[in-house]
């Protein structure tokens, strides 16, 4: 029995330093798999920072949704719940039933995978924004729409600055339609071909051109 019993607590011993051994080995494998999560974490929140971006998450199944601080402080509003109809009461009444019934067109394309829309938000303290999002739409296999994420940005200042160059060029254009000379806006492209953004009416006569073939 001498030698058996030395055989069986040998056996024992080494099934103890093999569970041991993968005890150890598990537990190094769950402390990589969370410093590399947050890494990961880390990683992808200072990229969102850089972009300034404000991101968000919605489940379409159990309709539930998650907003960053970012996406927060750019609409102005606080640590409330925030679901599609309160956002939907964010969006300016000129642009809320357009961009509802956008969004809704694209929910149901089954084919449709990714979303962009421009619109206006009307913030607490009464301040009008233009934001550009981008969606990504997450399907099943019969292309049923659950999941969207995606971010917002704040393009107010290329908004206004788009809007300061149309006005000087209807200036322009009012001033040029009064005068009896040839007044023209000449450009050159990359490749080293020129076009004309804008003719006066004198130009159009004189040389017969339309102001979109000029702009060609």
């Amino acid at each position: 029995n001498g030698p058996m019993a030395l055989a069986v607590l040998a056996v024992c011993l080494l099934c103890a330093v093999a569970c041991s051994g993968w005890f150890i080995h598990r537990r190094g494998l769950q402390r990589l798999t969370v410093r590399l999560r947050r890494e990961s974490d880390a990683r992808r929140d200072r990229i969102l920072k850089g972009t300034n971006d404000g991101w968000w998450d919605v489940d379409l199944v159990h309709g539930t949704a998650f907003v960053s601080e970012r996406w927060r402080q750019m609409h102005g509003i606080g640590m409330q719940a925030v679901g599609f109809s309160a956002w939907r009461q964010l969006i300016h009444p000129s642009d809320r039933v357009g961009v509802g019934a956008e969004l809704m067109a694209r929910l149901r394309e089954r084919d449709c995978k990714f979303h962009e829309v421009e619109y206006r938000c009307v913030l607490a303290d009464g301040r009008t924004i233009w934001v550009f999002a981008r969606g990504f739409f997450e399907r099943d296999a019969q292309g049923r729409a659950l999941r969207m994420s995606g971010s917002i940005s704040d393009i107010s200042r290329s908004k206004r600055a788009e809007g300061e160059r149309e006005a000087a060029r209807d200036l322009v254009k009012g001033i040029a339609e009064h005068v009896p000379g040839l007044v023209y806006q000449f450009r050159r492209r990359r490749d080293g071909s020129a076009y004309f953004p804008y003719t006066s009416p004198a130009i159009q006569a004189m040389f017969g051109v339309t102001p979109e073939r000029a702009a060609q």
